[in-house]
């Protein structure tokens, strides 16, 4: 399905109040790989919504929209810690 008509059905289903909560909020929850303005208007509408589950799903969309960021900065690994056993290199002594 091309991106412009399933970023419409998912607005139109996001939308639409007289549909169940748990079937917007899935519609919501997608709504975040939509990068086009009416996606947008709808995650912002969503943000209002009477259902606290669509409101949180609008957080979580609109986070991973346009997130705050996108990495992380370690300034310090202990070298028996969790980072350490991750993968991440001590800093040498």
């Amino acid at each position: 399905i091309p991106g412009e008509v399933t970023s419409g059905i998912l607005q139109r289903v996001a939308d639409n109040t007289r549909l169940p909560a748990d079937v917007r909020r899935r519609a919501v929850s997608s709504l975040w790989r939509q990068q086009d303005r009416g996606s947008a208007r709808v995650l912002e509408a969503a943000l209002r919504d009477n259902d606290p589950g669509v409101r949180r799903a609008a957080q979580i969309a609109s986070l991973r929209r346009a997130p705050p960021a996108t990495g992380i900065l370690l300034t310090r690994v202990n070298r028996k810690g969790l980072g350490a056993r991750s993968g991440f290199s001590p800093a040498p002594s």
